[in-house]
């Protein structure tokens, strides 16, 4: 029997949770939402194993794992209304100051890898800058280290203690602790409480794919025999159609396809993993006007060719044109690729009676059975 994600939590788990009603008041509050506490374990399946063996590398506090249930519900695609996204709902500024990147092609802070090690990376300093108090650490996380070094300076300025608990901090800061108890109680004695948890298992659901360059969402799909709609679920840090020409060049897939994945992208030639054409510029044309010609955007244009914000194209120019292949484009792609990574058919048997040969099997029924519920109906 697999064991459940839940058991290897459990083990993780390292704070001593004080008996106060400020954390009773957050688990009776999540109690009566059973329906979201159902919804954000089935969030959580994809991404639960890949943050606990990055927390558990680096020997952190398992509780820290029950972060992203608070942040974003356990969604790497969320967005606040207030400009944070992701997993650990980082702000712009405080992705860049830890690595995590923001263009056109590709939001970093929606990408699980890197944005959780970039979570546990805050985690860390924030750790050490408040002398190993994980109480101040996880304050200062949600309400940013000045506003909580503020609150313990204006107490000890007054002989109060400067313990998590006794400070006057912003109201959402004084119950993130208390639910964040709250959830690791809930998650530890499930039963007591009346939850039952998914059964999530304690293996690899997603595979993480290192394509090594640039490659069409709608082609990879294809060749993963997949929706592009699961491609888009897995790796929301992709806002348009292709991967980030600058790398990462990470692709997140269901673990079940990811040998079929590798078998196919290695049969495409790199130059047809993205459509790039080369465009004569004509008189009177814009950017505007080229894009739309080609069903992409003018970003894309203007990155592929060094274009400043304020710049344009001249008649003659030759430019390159990143574009989206269309459907039908993808899945020729991914059909040559299927018929090349199929073995060779086995030589006929010519001392067989002429009597009995069968007819040659259609190649393309061959493959609708073979891929049954992919490509049929294209087929």
């Amino acid at each position: 029997m697999v064991p459940v994600i839940w058991d290897r939590l459990r083990k993780n788990f390292a704070f001593d949770i004080p008996d106060n009603t400020r954390i009773a008041f957050e688990r009776n509050s999540l109690l009566k939402q059973k329906r979201y506490l159902q919804k954000i374990q089935e969030n959580a399946a994809p991404w639960l194993r890949l943050v606990l063996d990055e927390i558990e590398e680096r020997k952190l506090p398992g509780e820290l794992a029950l972060i992203p249930f608070m942040e974003s519900a356990y969604r790497a695609d969320a967005q606040s209304p207030y400009g944070m996204a992701g997993l650990w709902q980082f702000t712009s500024g405080t992705g860049r100051l830890f690595g995590l990147d923001s263009n056109w092609w590709y939001d970093e802070r929606r990408d699980a890898v890197s944005s959780t090690e970039a979570a546990l990376n805050y985690f860390s300093r924030l750790n050490r800058n408040f002398n190993n108090d994980w109480e101040l650490t996880l304050a200062a996380y949600n309400a940013g280290d000045g506003t909580v070094a503020k609150a313990i300076k204006t107490n000890r300025s007054k002989g109060k203690p400067a313990g998590y608990w006794s400070l006057n901090l912003p109201k959402t800061t004084k119950g993130y602790i208390p639910k964040l108890y709250a959830l690791a109680q809930i998650f530890s004695n499930p039963e007591a409480y009346g939850i039952q948890l998914e059964p999530i298992p304690d293996q690899h659901q997603i595979y993480v794919a290192d394509t090594g360059g640039q490659l069409d969402l709608g082609l990879a799909a294809k060749l993963a025999g997949i929706e592009l709609g699961v491609i888009k679920q897995l790796n929301p840090a992709y806002g348009h159609w292709a991967s980030n020409p600058k790398g990462p060049h990470r692709l997140m897939l269901p673990d079940s396809k990811s040998e079929v994945f590798r078998k196919r992208l290695s049969v495409v030639p790199k130059e047809k993993w993205l459509q790039i054409k080369q465009h004569p510029v004509q008189k009177g044309e814009t950017l505007a006007n080229i894009a739309g010609a080609y069903h992409t955007q003018i970003e894309p244009i203007k990155l592929a060719n060094d274009i400043k914000d304020k710049g344009g194209v001249k008649p003659g120019q030759i430019i390159s044109v990143p574009a989206p292949y269309s459907n039908e484009e993808s899945y020729l792609i991914a059909l040559n690729a299927i018929e090349k990574s199929m073995p060779p058919p086995t030589a006929p048997n010519t001392t067989a009676n002429p009597e009995q040969k069968k007819p040659p099997k259609d190649p393309v029924n061959t493959l609708a059975k073979q891929f049954q519920g992919i490509f049929t109906r294209k087929l």
